[in-house]
């Protein structure tokens, strides 16, 4: 199915895209190519240019000129639109509303976790890592007002007295969410320009939704999908989708993707998106 997808697999700590269908893969490219040939020169040269006459300024006109520069830049920033602003609304809400209901590692009732046994987490462990949510808690205020009210800690010790030691190290955080600005970035700069109201997008392992509502709210995209086999989390989505009013372009499946469905959704889908899913969730096998 993969060879003829779109399919963004986002883990933590990189972002591999695969081969598009060849028409829209042609159009990105020859979009890019005239981006990068156009504007994009143009920009780096003028900004090479800028910097070159702020290392002939002395301190002092160097300081006046970033002050007015970036008073200038603020007359030049597009106001975002109604349709946005009311979308970032709403997803404030959504996230507000499902802080209340999780606990603070964002952890289903009894679910298991798979710490991976090799690659760029195989030194976490239960013992130095937590778990947090990215798409509920971005907000490093947010974070540390959790961490003074005793919820979370972002260290522990590393010696067996642990009472009488100062040999503590700091934990390592894990996210099986995106992010707010990674779907920014998924969804205007890895699928710019190649999605339209007849796009049919996969979130395979949608968790808590947060691709699915970001989809919704900020993109044409007419058939957004999320696969979840955790019957709690993929409860959670569904009464999201229908609190919001979103079940017009949201659909939530409880299933395996492995699962013959599973199979049945890839192959109806132009765009899928994977986050650890498999790397944190599922058995070596």
């Amino acid at each position: 199915f993969f060879s003829r997808k779109l399919c963004v697999i986002v883990y933590p700590l990189s972002v591999h895209c695969f081969r598009a269908p060849s028409s829209m893969a042609t159009d990105t490219q020859a979009r890019k190519k005239q981006r990068l040939d156009g504007g994009s020169q143009g920009a780096q040269a003028l900004h090479k240019e800028v910097l070159g006459r702020m290392e002939a300024m002395d301190e002092s006109t160097r300081n006046q000129f970033m002050h007015l520069m970036t008073q200038t830049l603020d007359k030049y920033a597009t106001p975002p639109s109604e349709e946005r602003l009311a979308g970032q609304e709403t997803l404030e809400q959504i996230q507000r509303e499902l802080r209340a209901q999780l606990a603070a590692d964002c952890m289903a009732p009894q679910e298991e976790v798979v710490y991976p046994k090799d690659g760029a987490f195989a030194d976490y462990t239960p013992q130095n890592t937590v778990h947090m949510d990215n798409f509920l808690y971005s907000d490093e205020d947010l974070i540390d007002e959790m961490e003074q009210e005793g919820k979370i800690s972002r260290y522990y010790c590393t010696s067996a007295a642990c009472g009488h030691s100062r040999s503590v190290a700091r934990l390592n955080i894990i996210s099986h969410s995106f992010s707010e600005p990674q779907m920014q970035f998924i969804f205007e700069e890895v699928l710019r320009g190649g999605v339209s109201e007849a796009t049919r997008l996969l979130d395979v392992g949608s968790r808590t939704g947060a691709l699915l509502y970001y989809a919704a709210l900020f993109t044409p995209i007419g058939h957004v999908v999320g696969i979840e086999r955790n019957n709690y989390f993929a409860a959670l989505q569904q009464r999201t989708v229908a609190a919001h009013g979103l079940q017009k372009r949201v659909r939530v499946v409880e299933g395996d993707i492995l699962g013959a469905e599973g199979a049945e959704l890839i192959a109806a889908s132009d765009v899928v998106v994977m986050h650890n899913v498999f790397e944190w969730f599922c058995a070596d096998q």
